[in-house]
This record gives C-alpha cells, structure tokens and sequence, in this order.
C-alpha cells in the first residue's frame, strides 16, 4: 500500500507549498505557468502515464488499474487546465 495513504492525515494537506504560498496559492499558480507551458505540462504527464502503462510494474498488470490512471491523468489534466485559467486572470 502507498506510503500517502498510509500517513493519509500528513498527505491530505498541502506538504510542499511553503506559508507564503498558502496564503497566496494564486501567486503560485501564475508563477508556475510563467514557467511551464500548458503543452509541456501535459507532455510531462502523458510521459508519466505511458510509463507506468509500459512497465512491468505489478501495480499496472490489471486493465482496471490502467483506466483508473487514465481517467485519473484526464481529470487532473482537466484541473490543470482550470488552474492554467486562473492563473491568466488579472
């Protein structure tokens, strides 16, 4: 089982963003598009997808478990796409 959902408390809250950055999650939303194109982003994810759906890895030997990452990678790249949105909004 994943460390994340092992430690589920610690993980469901932000781990990365430093104070500053969660009081203004903005910020960092248009400072990160100001460096990542929403083509590279989706490039890297798609990267990360047909690795995991290419590897021997145990974790992806099921069909079921390779749609849920698909349907997952769709979903955040829906989000990305929204938060791209808001980071052009000024």
């Amino acid at each position: 089982m994943s460390h994340f959902l092992n430690h589920s408390l610690i993980f469901d809250l932000p781990v990365r963003l430093t104070q500053a950055e969660m009081n203004n999650p903005y910020k960092f939303v248009k400072e990160y598009f100001d460096d990542y194109s929403l083509s590279e982003v989706r490039n890297t994810l798609w990267q990360m997808v047909e690795v995991c759906l290419t590897t021997d890895n145990a974790n992806f030997q099921d069909g079921e478990a390779r749609a849920d990452l698909i349907n997952a990678y769709e979903v955040t790249e829906k989000l990305l796409e929204a938060v791209f949105v808001i980071s052009r909004q000024e």
